[in-house]
């Protein structure tokens, strides 16, 4: 079971990238998971043994754990003993792990539930972490999913990221500011250069401006 949750491990690795399922990350968590077993352990009044148990079985397991990446990368490198590798590799794992229980059994000094917490902390290490970057990649998907929905659904006139951008024309945008501004004038050309007294606007006749009536 082990060996398949490695292949996994270093599958998931491999095609994505900041993944929190690395083996340096595999082995911290086993050591924190075993950490953790022998400080609830000294509440039982045991821990001594405990300690030493989970010490035995945590150290075998990483020294398999680093076995079997070293496995996997003979396999890749030897595609055609690929299958013979992989079940010497595994049948050298299962005797060692059989040893260390037996171990742990017949010394007086160790505990026989702290090597095989230890033994196993690198599959719990794997599951812990596979549930992490399962959530983690949610959370991306998630993110990458709202950002799509804004741009999508941005309302016409409405920049993404900017707000609502009045329309050519109305009173709030930059054009009808300036037409507001030119208004007055517009209004003095449209009645023939003269103002709301009946007076000629200035300039218009030196000018020559289109529209200014003739003397």
């Amino acid at each position: 079971m082990a060996d398949g949750l490695f292949q996994n491990l270093v599958k998931n690795a491999s095609e994505r990238e900041g993944s929190v399922l690395t083996p340096f990350n595999v082995r911290v968590t086993a050591a924190a998971v075993s950490a953790v077993a022998a400080l609830v352990s000294v509440f039982f009044g045991d821990g001594l043994h405990m300690f030493l148990g989970l010490l035995l079985g945590c150290g075998i397991a990483e020294l398999l754990f680093l076995q079997n990446e070293r496995s996997i990368e003979q396999q890749l490198d030897n595609p055609e003993k690929a299958g013979m590798i992989a079940r010497r590799d595994y049948l050298v794992r299962l005797v060692v792990r059989i040893a260390a229980v037996v171990v742990g059994w017949l010394n007086p000094f160790t505990n026989i539930i702290g090597v095989i917490i230890g033994l196993l902390s690198i599959t719990i290490a794997i599951y812990i972490l596979t549930f992490v970057s399962a959530w983690q990649l949610k959370k991306e998907e998630q993110a990458a999913a709202a950002r799509a929905g804004d741009a999508g659904t941005a309302r016409p006139g409405e920049v993404p990221g900017q707000g609502t951008v009045p329309p050519a024309g109305h009173p709030g945008s930059r054009t009808g500011k300036l037409f507001r501004r030119n208004e007055p004038r517009a209004r003095i050309l449209k009645r023939g250069g003269r103002g709301a007294e009946g007076t000629e606007c200035p300039g218009t006749a030196e000018a020559g401006t289109p529209g200014t009536p003739e003397r």
